[in-house]
């Protein structure tokens, strides 16, 4: 929880960097709170679910942690941004990255900044991730092209 919070207090950097399990630029931060083993070997391809369940379940956990902090969240699909980066429009990071490989993502927003939560993967064969990201401003959701999800909405795996 320490990470999370201290995400929303840490100025942004001026340049893009990445260091370790974090990466960030102008108005934003992003870093990996946990990380899966990869899953290269086909033997364990069918762990992929459980452990995508497991991740899932950890976000949920802390978005309620979160909830208690900052009030209630939305659930905001990833897939607008995606989309439009596949058809070459320019889409702003932390939105470019994050969509590759995140497909929802639960968001509050806490002052003059966003914090984010979610779950991704890469590719099948790679590690599984839960993220949490922060920037400034309104927010994943509140850009023309994208569209808040519901809660209830089941998240795919990336």
């Amino acid at each position: 929880m320490g990470v999370v919070e201290t995400l929303l207090l840490r100025p942004f950097a001026e340049r893009p960097y990445r260091a370790g399990e974090a990466s960030g630029g102008p108005g934003w931060h992003m870093v990996d709170l946990e990380v899966s083993r990869d899953f290269w070997e086909d033997s364990e391809r069918d762990q992929i679910e459980v452990v995508w369940d497991q991740y899932e379940d950890k976000a949920r956990r802390l978005a309620g942690v979160l909830d208690g902090r900052h009030g209630a969240h939305r659930v905001v699909a990833l897939a607008p941004y995606f989309e439009r980066g596949m058809e070459g429009e320019d889409v702003p990071e932390p939105f470019d990255d994050l969509s590759n490989f995140v497909v929802r993502l639960h968001v509050w927003t806490i002052g003059d900044r966003w914090l984010g939560v979610g779950v991704g993967q890469y590719d099948k064969e790679l590690p599984i991730q839960l993220v949490a990201v922060t920037g400034a401003g309104p927010g994943p959701g509140a850009e023309p092209g994208t569209r808040a999800a519901t809660g209830s909405e089941n998240a795919g795996q990336g």
